[in-house]
């Protein structure tokens, strides 16, 4: 074996691979094990639960067999061999997955290596896994557990004896995964003890597709920073998380700054002796809550920083749904918010025909605690049953008319239904200065009425402004000249009520020859300048004053965002896991079709 490297001369020349420090080739074996995500680990769960450590250490393996030196180096580093698999037989030889406890070279992993394990329920209880957590279950700072419907029998799980006994006093992050057929079956919600009583130093905790919780103490919790509550659709309901039983488990959890829930039932009980009125989480920066009814509910009963990020997905389900969401939103209070909504009907929602999503964002907080963070809130109506347009008018007029939407200075509009949007909006949000019209292409009383003033009996225009009667800045988007006019005609009417646009933006796709450009930007310029004190144009512009500029980096960052956090994002490209891409379709936001 040898190594290329450099000569006194500059030139590339060989050299013995004796001659590579010990510390460098520790270096690059562990740089080996992390170059894949460890198969045992979806990538989404993954990026939810925090920073993981799980390494695909099965590939040190073939190592050991290239020289005595290698072999020397590997078997004498313990720290390498600190991703373990606890796993059937059948898995014991893939590639792209820690070495099991059965192949780990003598000594290792060392008796104060801190580990991550992987293990699966209901082989748990074997007696080599038994005598492996003996020995070394003080020093497990990452445990990964998948559940199958195998060892899953009435609430309770066969094979996990060791997760109710043992004590892993160094753990930080836990990961309970149900997987077979289990997210189906009917088994109902339980509550069971998780460990022994001991204290210790649990920071992530991810339950994905198991109709349980695990029973925990303040005192136990206490550095609890992230919590991911997961179901997909169990064959009952029974199989959910009720509201009472997660709130009871948040009073748990006060340093919480990361919560993601999916899918939750209504509370099996009212008595307030029971379901407690308030939690409060002031340290809480991102939280998610969807679907349902039971999602809304929960919400409505948390108390929150002015800088925490509220995401909250719920179906149009009736008065009593959208009362619940009414009764969360009012709890958050904000001056000077920036309002941003989207009306899609091209029946894209989730399960749903339509989907409509108000979003807000407060000034940033001066709150030395909290960094100077913005608040957010971010509510997505769907219907996974046919709803009508007025279904979501009530819905969104009812929402809108409480803080911290109402009084909203700054509204941006979009979606393939900003015409219709616009009416439903305008009583609501009648304080705006400042509006942003995307996928809008006409601007006659037909397709913005909200923007003109009201006809008097014999055709001219009343002189009290009905409608928007502080709107100052405008910014349309122009598919072509074809809107000129209708634009024309309302900025004029609203100048002859005395109630001008002061300041316009158009985003034009100008031509691509510059000199073209050029000319037609001046065009319209001059035919908008007699109506308007300050005209900008360009292409981009969109861009420029586009939402996703408004909103926290929290939710767009492409290290922030992920399948339990998706970007806060409408038109633009996302992978799977909800990662926002600075690539295309932004311009479909604005120059969009609109109905």
């Amino acid at each position: 074996m040898s190594a290329d490297i450099l000569n006194t001369n500059g030139q590339t020349t060989l050299a013995p691979i004796q001659t590579i420090p010990p510390e460098l080739l520790i270096h690059i074996f562990s740089l080996l094990t992390s170059l894949d995500t460890p198969d045992v680990l979806k990538a989404f769960i993954a990026d939810a639960s925090g920073p993981y450590t799980i390494r695909t250490t099965s590939l040190l393996r073939p190592l050991l067999g290239v020289c005595r030196i290698w072999r020397h180096i590997a078997l004498n580093t313990p720290a390498l061999w600190s991703s373990v698999s606890c796993v059937r037989d059948s898995y014991n030889q893939e590639d792209n997955a820690p070495i099991h406890v059965s192949r780990l070279p003598p000594g290792c992993p060392g008796e104060h290596i801190p580990l991550s394990v992987y293990a699966e329920i209901p082989t748990l209880d074997d007696a080599l896994y038994r005598d492996f957590f003996k020995a070394h279950g003080h020093q497990i700072e990452e445990l990964i557990v998948r559940v199958y419907d195998a060892g899953y029998h009435g609430g309770t799980m066969a094979g996990d004896v060791l997760l109710s006994t043992a004590s892993p006093r160094a753990l930080k992050r836990l990961v309970l995964l149900g997987s077979g057929i289990l997210p189906m079956t009917s088994y109902p919600f339980t509550e069971r003890r998780l460990f022994d009583p001991s204290v210790f130093e649990l920071t992530s905790l991810t339950l994905q597709n198991l109709p349980l919780l695990p029973t925990l103490a303040i005192e136990r919790c206490t550095r609890l920073t992230r919590f991911v509550l997961a179901h997909g659709y169990f064959g009952a309901p029974e199989g959910l998380p009720p509201v009472d039983r997660v709130l009871r488990m948040l009073t748990c959890m006060p340093a919480l700054r990361e919560v993601y829930v999916e899918e939750l039932r209504f509370a099996e009980s009212t008595d307030p002796r029971v379901l407690p009125a308030t939690v409060s989480l002031p340290q809480l920066r991102k939280l998610r809550l969807s679907s349902g009814p039971a999602a809304a509910s929960l919400l409505s009963r948390l108390t929150l920083p002015q800088t925490c990020l509220v995401r909250l997905e719920t179906d149009l389900l009736g008065e009593g749904e959208i009362q619940s969401v009414v009764s969360a939103v009012e709890r958050m209070r904000w001056a000077q918010a920036k309002v941003h909504c989207v009306w899609d009907g091209r029946g894209w929602g989730r399960g749903g025909l339509q989907h409509v999503s108000l979003q807000v964002v407060g000034p940033a907080s001066q709150n030395r605690d909290h960094s100077h963070g913005q608040g957010g809130l971010r509510i997505d109506l769907y219907c996974r049953s046919v709803g009508t347009d007025e279904d979501f008018v009530q819905a969104m007029r009812a929402i809108l008319s409480k803080p911290p939407f109402v009084g909203a200075e700054e509204v941006w509009l979009s979606g393939t239904k900003t015409s219709v949007l616009l009416d439903a909006v305008e009583p609501a949000l009648s304080e705006a200065r400042a509006i942003h019209l995307l996928s809008l292409n006409a601007f006659s009383t037909r397709d913005a009425g909200a923007l003109w003033p009201r006809r008097t009996a014999w055709g001219g225009w009343e002189a009290e402004f009905g409608s928007l009667p502080h709107l100052r800045a405008l910014h349309v988007c122009l598919r072509d000249k074809r809107g000129l006019s209708s634009l024309m005609d309302l900025l004029r009417a609203r100048a002859a009520t005395g109630h001008p646009v002061v300041r316009l933006v158009v985003s034009y796709r100008l031509p691509r020859d510059t000199r073209a450009a050029t000319y037609e930007a001046e065009e319209i310029r001059k035919t908008l300048d007699a109506h308007v004190k300050e005209v900008e144009i360009g292409e981009d512009l969109y861009d420029r004053y586009a939402w996703w500029k408004i909103v926290p980096r929290e939710c767009t960052a492409f290290e922030e965002t992920h399948m339990y956090w998706p970007a806060w994002i409408e038109g633009a490209a996302q992978d799977l896991a909800g990662r926002f891409h600075m690539v295309t379709g932004r311009d479909v936001v604005a120059f969009g079709d609109s109905y």
